[in-house]
């Protein structure tokens, strides 16, 4: 976001235990577990009824970011990771304070 200035993700993203998950993926890849993922990831379609594959980035200056940063985060530690999509500030604290208060459909 901060380099393109809009964000690369279109859909929406809630705020679970752990940090911030997009839901189609998150159901998606559910099923590996622990072990690597092995095909792209699928979203169901409500109105045709299938399950269809959620295409791949076709986009090369999104892909370069990827490619930039995907080897840093995946250096840090899974819970450090946590700490920081927590940190104070963040969206994901944002998303959760204000469900404290009221109904919040991304939680």
């Amino acid at each position: 976001m901060l380099e393109f200035g809009e964000p690369l993700i279109a859909s929406e993203f809630e705020a679970l235990h752990y940090g911030p998950v997009q839901r189609s993926l998150l159901d998606s890849f559910r099923k590996f577990g622990e072990e690597p993922i092995r095909e792209l990831a699928q979203r169901f379609d409500p109105v045709k009824r299938v399950t269809i594959d959620i295409p791949r980035i076709r986009d090369n200056a999104v892909t370069q970011l990827v490619e930039k940063y995907l080897p840093v985060y995946l250096m840090i530690p899974s819970f450090e990771l946590v700490d920081i999509t927590h940190a104070a500030g963040t969206p994901w604290s944002r998303t959760v304070n204000l469900a404290k208060n009221a109904v919040n459909i991304g939680m």
